[in-house]
């Protein structure tokens, strides 16, 4: 069992980046970004985290939308982080990426200094794993700071519920 989660996760690897290119293909991903920015609204104080970050394509549409502001892409995949940075390399310092674990970010941002969190959930189906992402933002935030959760919202298959209820 354990091996074919080991190839599970290395297939959906591999496929990753055509999942990305064909979401922005399609322009849905585009566009969702471009509303994220706009309720995010970036301004140059701002301590920007981006949780779960991907391929970096949110956080550098912030950066370049707010050039002051200070972003920080993270993702507990150090491949699609060396991607991100590949794809941001010596174009602005305010924009950088980190390798950690949800309970590890606050050690590359520190306790409540973000001002604006965005926390994708999107490709998360268990609560528990939900939940330790949240928490992990709550750590990071300023008591005044602003908390964005990305989420499809509602189950979409009995199967994702039952693994919801499992966790």
């Amino acid at each position: 069992m354990e091996g074919t989660a080991s190839a599970s996760g290395q297939l959906d690897r591999a496929f990753a980046p055509l999942v990305g290119a064909a979401r922005t293909f399609l322009a849905r991903e585009g566009r969702s970004r471009h509303l994220i920015v706009t309720h995010v609204r970036p301004a140059p104080h701002d301590l920007i985290v981006d949780m779960h970050c991907g391929g970096g394509h949110l956080a550098r549409q912030i950066a370049a939308h707010e050039p002051a502001a200070r972003v920080v892409g993270v993702s507990a995949d150090a491949a699609i982080v060396a991607r991100a940075r590949a794809r941001t390399h010596g174009q602005r310092a305010t924009l950088r990426f980190a390798h950690a674990a949800p309970e590890d970010i606050v050690h590359h941002v520190g306790a409540g200094t973000a001002t604006k969190v965005i926390v994708t959930l999107t490709d998360i189906h268990s609560l528990a794993e939900k939940s330790r992402r949240l928490n992990a933002a709550r750590e990071i935030i300023d008591p005044l700071g602003t908390l964005f959760t990305l989420d499809h919202g509602a189950r979409r298959n009995a199967r994702h519920a039952r693994a919801d209820l499992a966790s």
